[in-house]
């Protein structure tokens, strides 16, 4: 590295002036490239031990598990920690500081019992009893579809990528679109989030978060048969509440779900949460 640097200082200092300046900011920016690389990959070794650690100390039970991928879709954590009950982001005071924040605003959770009445209300009824679904189910069905918006959202579906039994990358089954029947994911995804979050915001007991993590997915399980049929499902639900049909960022959150480790596995470790806990299993 030294010999490397003495060679470009020597050549720098014996051209001339103009030459001189354009090469004495190539190597300001070659040099600082090169900090800022180093820094990366220090950043991320530290980071990457961290997780492990984190990992290691609060790895949900083995049979709890698979509660948690219903709550992953939303998870703001490191991929790994998805099996962790804990939020590896929330244990920073400032990102619960804001949680707690965007929860009130948005739910109008503040405590205990604002909790319990949200969780509630979204397993018995949700936006899914708010929500006129005959016309937009009846084109699904048909597969005759004239809504323009619901051509969209399919079109934006259409563009999930999955991985097949053999490790190949394919689309989302076009079965699971038009097959729809309704919008329970929508309501689920969003119960087992905010259990999860809840707890680590201190509004749920353990012992609470686990039985509304499992009511959700029970009721994914009665409803579903595999995970692209829930992850329409809740494409649709998204966009009947926010009227945008493009739903660009879930479906690249979807897709991530299905493909964030790629196939084959390296490991036992590097699962995909949606591929290794299918919906019969929960």
């Amino acid at each position: 590295m030294s010999r490397v640097l003495s060679r470009l200082l020597s050549r720098l200092f014996s051209r001339t002036d103009g030459e001189s300046l354009a090469g004495y900011v190539g190597v300001i920016l070659l040099l600082l490239v090169g900090i800022v690389f180093i820094y990366w990959l220090y950043y991320k070794f530290v980071t990457d031990k961290k997780i492990a650690s984190f990992v290691k100390a609060y790895e949900a039970p083995a049979d709890k598990q698979k509660y948690l991928a219903a709550a992953s879709i939303y998870s703001h954590d490191p991929y790994p920690t998805m099996i962790c009950l804990k939020s590896f982001d929330l244990e920073k005071p400032f990102l619960k500081l804001i949680r707690r924040q965007v929860f009130k605003r948005d739910w109008s959770i503040t405590n205990h019992q604002t909790t319990i009445d949200t969780l509630d209300w979204l397993f018995d009824s949700g936006h899914r009893k708010e929500i006129d679904l005959s016309s937009i189910l009846r084109q699904l069905d048909s597969r005759y579809v004239v809504d323009s918006h619901l051509t969209q959202l399919i079109t934006a579906a259409n563009g999930i990528q999955v991985y097949n039994d053999n490790g190949e990358l394919r689309t989302i089954d076009e079965n699971a679109i038009y097959n729809c029947k309704g919008i329970f994911a929508w309501d689920a995804l969003r119960g087992a989030n905010v259990a999860r979050v809840c707890y680590n915001l201190g509004y749920l007991s353990e012992e609470e978060t686990w039985h509304y993590l499992e009511k959700f997915s029970h009721q994914l399980k009665e409803n579903y048969d595999n995970w692209e049929e829930v992850a329409f499902s809740f494409l649709l639900g998204r966009y009947l509440w926010s009227g945008d049909s493009t739903q660009e960022t879930y479906v690249r959150i979807i897709t991530n779900q299905f493909t964030h480790y790629p196939m084959p596995q390296k490991s036992k470790k590097e699962i995909n949460m949606w591929q290794k806990f299918p919906v019969s299993s929960l």
